[in-house]
């Protein structure tokens, strides 16, 4: 089921100003830093778990 382009038009209109504010805000941006802190860890941990995969991109055999 596809939602109309001007349904999704309405939507960003009433929610974007409320998400501009959220991330101008203190609390959002301390959110942010977090989620940013969080994802890079994640990142991080999924690309040395993958240096030990075999695959032959890392140069170890399969």
């Amino acid at each position: 089921m596809d939602i109309p382009d001007f349904e999704m038009e309405n939507l960003a209109r009433l929610l974007l100003p409320a998400i501009r504010k959220l991330f101008e805000s203190e609390e959002g941006k301390k959110g942010f830093e977090k989620w940013r802190a969080e994802r890079q860890k994640l990142q991080l941990n999924k690309k040395n778990n993958d240096c030990f995969k075999p695959d032959e991109s890392n140069g170890l055999p399969q």
